[in-house]
């Protein structure tokens, strides 16, 4: 900053000042920027996940269906062909049908269970992406009359505003705004 600050040709400690606010809004600004990005990239990606996971879950309800409404239609033929046949004979496809059953509830339990461990490295990753996430890694949020500053268009000189910071707030009194060429 020093070698910028050399290079500027910054004569007095006033303009030394006034060319370091200058950087620090404009630093500020891309912040809230990034800020933006990011609340927006997480909320999509909530919302992406959230969509694919209900269209897991109705995918896995509606597999499910299909499968115990086979394996009742199966069951169903089988004791129709059980009733007529020897009690030994009655036993031993009940068996079959109960082995059939194991292993379909335990693969739906499988699958189940699959799911629900990308749902929760899903959340664990979307939830590093939350705003009170961001603050504690060292981003600031910027608030006036309750709603987030994502623009210097949105603030007018004499205007109070909040800077939330990962220890604490400040408030404080617009006195000045620069805006950027866009």
């Amino acid at each position: 900053m020093l070698d910028r600050i050399a290079h500027a040709s910054v004569k007095t400690p006033t303009a030394t000042a006034e060319y370091l606010l200058g950087n620090m809004t404009q630093q500020a600004y891309r912040l809230d920027a990034n800020a933006d990005r990011l609340i927006a990239t997480t909320q999509s990606l909530m919302d992406y996940y959230k969509q694919k996971l209900q269209s897991h879950s109705e995918s896995l309800k509606s597999m499910t269906r299909d499968r115990m409404y086979s394996a009742q239609l199966m069951i169903e033929r089988r004791e129709m062909a059980l009733l007529n046949s020897s009690k030994g004979f009655l036993m031993q496809k009940n068996q079959l049908v109960e082995i059939q059953l194991t292993k379909l509830v335990h693969r739906t339990n499988n699958s189940l269970e699959q799911l629900k461990h990308k749902m929760e490295i899903t959340s664990k990753t979307l939830s590093s992406y939350s705003p009170e996430i961001m603050i504690q890694r060292g981003f600031s949020l910027t608030i006036h009359d309750g709603k987030i500053v994502k623009s210097v268009h949105e603030l007018s000189e004499g205007a109070e505003i909040c800077t939330q910071l990962r220890d604490g707030k400040i408030y404080s009194t617009i006195d000045k705004k620069e805006i950027e060429n866009e």
